[in-house]
């Protein structure tokens, strides 16, 4: 099994946060589009997996120092001081 490099590591962790981002304000969205056309009992539900949802999104997007971000910057600024020793 081959380990990969962190330059490699670092990449692929601004996709994934990117992924999750997309995949969290996705089932907001459909949360929400559900919330509007279906039984109106339950609605309520569909509204508070909406928010939870969207506010998962807004952190993977916005928070600078959850800890998902702090390692990513960690590995990013790994990947940039061995590019420099190089």
């Amino acid at each position: 099994m081959r380990i990969p490099s962190l330059p490699s590591i670092a990449d692929l962790i601004k996709h994934v946060r990117l992924g999750l981002f997309l995949v969290m304000a996705s089932i907001g969205a459909w949360q929400i589009a559900d919330a509007l056309r279906g039984p109106a009992g339950q609605a309520p539900g569909h509204r508070i997996a909406a928010a939870v949802s969207i506010g998962v999104a807004a952190r993977f997007y916005l928070a600078k120092r959850s800890q998902f971000n702090l390692a990513a910057a960690e590995i990013e600024r790994l990947t940039a001081r061995n590019r420099t020793t190089k």
